[in-house]
């Protein structure tokens, strides 16, 4: 009697087991299975959107990068020829030992306003094509030669800039002694992160007169 007990219970669990192979022979999957499956799918597809969040936000920061060195490279050439053929120069009463005094305002041979001495000023381009000083607190913008109310003219157009909307500013030191100029022009990010800075010297082609 004892032994056809055990029969009868081994029958039923082989009958369960068989009834489940029979349905995964059948295509199917059973409820732990799928929401394992599911589980395993959301947790893939979370890293995978996470990795590649990341790796577009890598490739636009280096994108913004080399813009930022390509901008710093043509402004130093414009700003080379500037300085280069400026016959007058406005110093300031701040003076550093290396550098010399720092420079108010030149006369530009190329873009700055006629008949005034002019300097680099940073502006914001409003929507009428009028400029207005950056904020100080964004680092630059888009350099005039001009005067600190924002009058003066483009050294470069707008569109150099580049779709990232890159701010630049430049500090300029002169030394009577060496009869040079020093430049400390920088890069910057539209939100003021600095992206490049670059230190150089200009000699003039003639000593120019000192207002």
């Amino acid at each position: 009697m004892r032994e056809t007990g055990i029969t009868i219970m081994t029958s039923s669990i082989l009958d369960r087991e068989s009834a489940v192979r029979r349905a995964r022979g059948g295509g199917g999957f059973t409820i732990i299975e799928t929401l394992v499956a599911v589980i395993i799918l959301l947790l893939v597809s979370g890293g995978l959107a996470r990795g590649v969040a990341y790796g577009m936000e890598q490739y636009n920061n280096s994108m913004i990068l080399s813009e930022g060195k390509v901008l710093c490279s043509t402004l130093k050439t414009v700003i080379r020829g500037e300085l280069s053929g400026t016959s007058t120069v406005r110093l300031s009463a701040e003076s550093d030992p290396g550098r010399g005094a720092r420079v108010d305002a030149f006369y530009s041979p190329n873009f700055g306003i006629k008949d005034d001495l002019c300097a680099f000023v940073p502006v914001d381009i409003d929507e009428d094509g009028s400029y207005t000083p950056s904020p100080a607190l964004l680092g630059g913008g888009k350099l005039i030669l001009g005067l600190p109310s924002g009058r003066g003219n483009l050294i470069l157009s707008k569109s150099s800039y580049t779709k990232y909307d890159l701010r630049a500013n430049v500090e300029v030191w002169y030394s009577q002694g060496l009869n040079m100029f020093t430049v400390e022009l920088r890069i910057y990010d539209k939100a003021g992160g600095e992206l490049v800075e670059s230190t150089f010297n200009v000699l003039p082609l003639n000593e120019p007169v000192i207002e």
